[in-house]
């Protein structure tokens, strides 16, 4: 069984009116058409006031920046090349964390577009044309809103058979839109896979999920009012999902009662995401968190590896052990035994497990090598089973 459904592993539309993405910045195409790596001159790093260790550090963060964007247009062109590819991709995720910043910053790697002269993303020049970096994003509720004339949660409210009706309507248009060549994201509603016609439009694409802590989308999605940002502007805070508010969860962190049906919906919907998903992406992981673009380098490694685009002898910086770890650190977790992690992922190194089902399947040896009390040993096998049972679901 592939690890845990795959890896998952986004949205926000830049346009809330049609979705539609143009930045005037680049794509890339393989290096056998673009010649050389990328460099920069060294002179472009000669400015004024500029140290040797800063020219150095901005160089370092150019260059990391870079590699998701060279791999992310290294796959759509590969994607786009095979017609049995799908080339339509929704995006699944618990509402109110990085699950949209993360389905854009996909896009954009996506439709990145190396210029000739091999200037980095990070390093582009002020009134310099480069080529454009085109994509399509879109969130299935803006689109429903849009054909109700009236918001989602108003839409879901008054006439949930109807919001459901628009929902299918709005995910089959994506479906069968034309998107021209350039990359299409459709952030699903938490509740879409409930609905089996969706599942059967959304299952022709490719479905990422990202994984995200339930209860910290509740604290994020319960918090009214409004964040206030660096730069002094006001930030809106994340609402929760139509059907936490149909249900009277809004603003209120502290509703215990609220939380804790909240929690047992979210989890329920939690178990569609891993039955359906192609690829799932812990959105959890602090660089993730702190930089979008980190979960679309993650999501691009795990889109290579899923179409079996890596060429004879590249590496993928060690993807399936990457996701195999984070899969160990969410299973101890789960069982309150993160102090043991360090020991387990030794024990996983020395006997050769690359995946969550092996893990589970040698559950009692792992007891052992971890020296459990009896206690420990008892909510260690009791997580392993309800990993079991939600994998067989």
């Amino acid at each position: 069984m592939q690890q845990l459904q795959h890896a998952l592993f986004v949205l926000r539309s830049a346009s809330s009116r049609t979705g539609s993405v143009l930045v005037e910045q680049p794509r890339w195409l393989p290096s056998k058409a673009r010649g050389s790596a990328p460099c920069l001159q060294a002179e472009y790093y000669d400015v004024h006031g500029m140290t040797p260790e800063k020219s150095d550090n901005s160089m370092k963060w150019a260059l990391k920046v870079e590699v998701p964007h060279l791999a992310g247009q290294k796959l759509w062109a590969k994607m786009k090349a095979n017609d049995e590819i799908p080339k339509k991709i929704y995006i699944i995720a618990a509402t109110g964390r990085q699950g949209p910043e993360i389905a854009d910053s996909l896009g954009q790697c996506l439709a990145y577009i190396q210029p000739e002269d091999g200037t980095m993303i990070h390093q582009r020049k002020p009134h310099v044309p480069y080529p454009p970096m085109e994509y399509d994003v879109y969130e299935s509720d803006k689109q429903v809103a849009e054909k109700s004339r009236i918001s989602a949660v108003d839409l879901f409210m008054d006439d949930e058979p109807k919001y459901r009706e628009l929902e299918t309507e709005v995910i089959r248009e994506f479906d069968a839109k034309d998107s021209g060549g350039k990359p299409a994201i459709m952030m699903l509603g938490d509740s879409a896979l409930e609905q089996p016609q969706n599942v059967e439009l959304v299952k022709k694409g490719l479905l990422l999920w990202v994984d995200l802590n339930v209860e910290l989308c509740w604290q994020e999605t319960q918090r009214a009012g409004i964040l206030g940002s660096a730069m002094g502007q006001n930030i809106p805070m994340p609402r929760p999902p139509v059907w936490a508010i149909a249900n009277g969860w809004d603003g209120d962190a502290d509703d215990a009662e609220g939380k804790a049906e909240y929690m047992e919906i979210a989890s329920e919907l939690r178990k569609s995401y891993e039955k359906y998903a192609d690829i799932r992406l812990n959105g959890d992981l602090d660089d993730i968190v702190e930089n979008s673009l980190w979960g679309a380098d993650r999501l691009v490694k795990a889109m290579t590896a899923h179409f079996n685009f890596q060429e004879e002898g590249e590496a993928l910086d060690g993807y399936e052990e990457e996701i195999m770890a984070q899969d160990l650190v969410k299973f101890l977790e789960s069982a309150r035994l993160s102090k043991y992690g360090d020991t387990a992922q030794k024990w996983c190194d020395e006997q050769g497990a690359s995946s969550i089902e092996e893990i589970l399947e040698n559950v009692e040896d792992l007891s052992e090598a971890l020296q459990l009390k009896p206690l420990e040993k008892k909510r260690l096998l009791k997580a392993a089973k309800s990993v079991q049972e939600a994998l067989a679901v």
